[in-house]
Order: C-alpha cells, then sequence, then structure tokens
C-alpha cells in the first residue's frame, strides 16, 4: 500500500510541476500536513498560491489558514517560489539553478 502512495504522489508532483492546477492544490495539502512528504509551509504556500492563481477556488481558504502559521519571510519566500515557477523556473534545493517547465 505505501509504494501505491508513493506513486499516487510522484503523479501528483509530476502533474503539479507541469501546470495542473488541481495537482498543485493537492501538493501543497500534502505539504502543508507532512503527509509522504517532509512538512514544509514554505512549499505549502508556493503550491496553494499557484492553485489559487489557476482558479482553484478552495486553494484560497487553505492558504489563508497556512499562513497565520508562517511568518511574513516565509509567506514572501512562497510568493517569490512561485513567481518564480510561473516565470519557467524552479528552484532546486534552494540554489538558483532554472529549468524551463
Amino acid at each position: 500500500m505505501a509504494q501505491l502512495d508513493q506513486e499516487a504522489q510522484d503523479s501528483c508532483r509530476w502533474a503539479a510541476e507541469v501546470g495542473d492546477a488541481d495537482a498543485q492544490f493537492h501538493l501543497g495539502c500534502l505539504y502543508a500536513t507532512g503527509q509522504g512528504v517532509p512538512r514544509d509551509f514554505v512549499i505549502a504556500q508556493k503550491w496553494l498560491n499557484l492553485a489559487a492563481a489557476a482558479g482553484v477556488n478552495e486553494a484560497n481558504s487553505y492558504r489563508a489558514r497556512l499562513a497565520q502559521n508562517m511568518t511574513a519571510t516565509e509567506i514572501a519566500e512562497a510568493v517569490r517560489l512561485a513567481r518564480r515557477w510561473k516565470s519557467g523556473c524552479v528552484v532546486v534545493s534552494g540554489g538558483d539553478t532554472c529549468y524551463v517547465n
């Protein structure tokens, strides 16, 4: 069963990376709760921001709740990461290396 869960997470991540807004929402929820991935509010907020910008209404309420547990610096970093992703770059392990989506 754990293998199936990992495969589902991998599929979700792939779909999010190629721009699927629903997958971005679900990936944000996974990072917010730490289900199968390390709990990371900044990464969660990044994916929720992207999902909300793409029209996933549920993402707005989730990111607002998540923001209550984040500092202004963390929120700003999440916004920066979302903007970088939207511009065609992804930050790999905190570096400045960009890959075209």
